[in-house]
């Protein structure tokens, strides 16, 4: 058996309506974010996402 690691942030958001909060929950941590995700998740959510963070 090999060992297995999980490293996780300490906040943990989900629910419907939650990247609506994301500007929110993030401007705890400074003045840019970096966002990452797949190609087709990135086009899905690119509008709400650019929306919660100004």
């Amino acid at each position: 058996m090999s060992i297995k690691i999980l490293i996780s942030p300490s906040r943990y958001v989900q629910g419907p309506g939650a990247i609506h909060s994301l500007g929110e929950q993030v401007k705890t941590f400074g003045q840019k974010a970096f966002i990452t995700g797949g190609k087709t998740a990135l086009k899905e959510t690119r509008a709400d996402i650019e929306k919660s963070l100004k």
